[in-house]
């Protein structure tokens, strides 16, 4: 029958499980922990296998299934961004969670709460937001992502480069989405990067 999210044990007795949560609810894209069942292994385990997967979710019924307790921050985060409200359909499922998962769990580790959700990193912001965010939080102006990869990093990404590896003249949603992924996970240890993701949701 699985257990309340609220009750297990877990994620009563480790704070960085129930900051994951309050990062991911804010905005009520969560449902209440009251709400969210952790289905006991046994019932999960034929799914899983299937799926190959070290969790999943089923957001219709407000379950999440892990295959080991405590699962790692990263799975957890993971999980429960497949259970949130998303505002927009052509995102996809696993780009919210494989995008934001480092993202909320830096954030859970640090005790930040943003005032929106990080969820609508890849729902409305827009490259000129993103790229002047990086301006402020690094101390320059960034002439384009690519600039910024260079200045920063050393390097210009692929998906930054057209056919002929020059610099793209229009980030689309793709990039977007991949550059909101890539920033995600370097959060956890550059705190340039944090702040200028914090200042979008604030």
């Amino acid at each position: 029958m699985g257990r309340r999210l609220s009750g297990v044990w877990w994620f009563r007795g480790d704070p960085i499980y129930r900051r994951i949560y309050r990062v991911l609810r804010v905005g009520r894209r969560l449902p209440s922990a009251r709400s969210i069942t952790v289905l006991d292994y046994d019932e999960g385990k034929e799914a899983a296998e299937r799926r190959r997967a070290a969790g999943f979710a089923v957001p219709s019924k407000g379950e999440v299934w892990f295959d080991d307790e405590p699962p790692s921050y990263l799975v957890f985060a993971h999980e429960l961004i497949h259970l949130a409200r998303k505002a927009r359909d052509d995102v996809g499922e696993e780009m919210y969670a494989n995008a934001l998962q480092r993202l909320v769990v830096t954030l859970a580790a640090r005790g930040i709460v943003p005032r929106r959700s990080p969820l609508s990193l890849l729902e409305d912001v827009t490259p000129g937001q993103l790229l002047e965010a990086l301006s402020a939080a690094f101390g320059r102006r960034f002439r384009s992502f690519n600039d910024f990869y260079v200045s920063v990093h050393g390097f210009e990404p692929a998906f930054l480069l057209d056919r002929d590896l020059r610099p793209v003249s229009r980030v689309g949603r793709e990039a977007m989405k991949l550059l909101i992924m890539y920033l995600s996970d370097e959060s956890e240890f550059n705190m340039k990067v944090l702040r200028a993701l914090l200042s979008l949701l604030s």
